[in-house]
């Protein structure tokens, strides 16, 4: 798919809908290709203008993709984050450091983007020595950015449940569709959390929002 067909569907909707003010684009592939968002970028700044909201990974080289897409629109860039690069690394194959992270953080001061970071909590490998390299990096991240935690959710046949289950920090009543047969998305925000991770999660919170 190209940049300029990507760009069909927003142009389709911006004329059905003369009120529209904003387009989110939720792939978690978005900025993959240099070449690509280079198209998308020209094209959407030509045919479509409204402000957009994307995703990237701390992986990409995103000194080369997230200017263009600054200039196109791009207002609002998310970025998720399975925990410390130790973790990432080891388990989740994300392969990140603490630099990745904080240079999106500058981009987005210099370029005038709204960074949002998606951090999972419970992540079951993290020891505290994690924790406190991922508040270290919260508290380096430029200021103003929002902080959206999450709860680490178990899907059927994924390398990652495997990989807790044979640890055994999950039961088989963990994975989602197991059990009650429901999906928790909202896992994290049910009463009786740990108080541990509630502890860090206060802290993670405060880095983001205050001039702690």
């Amino acid at each position: 798919v190209t940049g300029v067909q990507t760009c069909a569907l927003p142009i389709s909707v911006r004329h059905a809908n003369p009120g529209l003010g904003k387009i989110y684009f939720y792939d978690e592939v978005f900025t993959t290709d240099h070449r690509w968002v280079m198209e998308f970028a020209e094209a959407y700044a030509k045919r479509v203008g409204l402000p957009f909201f994307c995703q990237t990974d701390p992986r990409i080289l995103n000194d080369r993709v997230l200017p263009p897409l600054a200039r196109a629109g791009m207002r609002w860039l998310s970025m998720g984050l399975q925990g410390s690069p130790r973790v990432a690394r080891h388990y989740y194959d994300r392969a990140y450091t603490a630099e990745d992270i904080l240079s999106v953080g500058r981009k987005g001061k210099e370029l005038g983007f709204e960074n949002i970071f998606d951090l999972i909590i419970d992540e079951p490998f993290s020891r505290d020595e994690d924790r406190r390299e991922v508040l270290e990096i919260l508290l380096g991240i430029q200021r103003p950015y929002r902080l959206n935690t999450y709860s680490m959710l178990y899907f059927p046949g994924y390398l990652t449940t495997k990989r807790a289950s044979s640890a055994g920090v999950i039961a088989g009543a963990d994975i989602e569709g197991a059990g009650d047969g429901r999906f928790a998305w909202n896992r994290f925000l049910e009463a009786g959390k740990d108080s541990k991770l509630l502890f860090w999660e206060c802290l993670y919170d405060l880095a983001a929002n205050t001039e702690l």
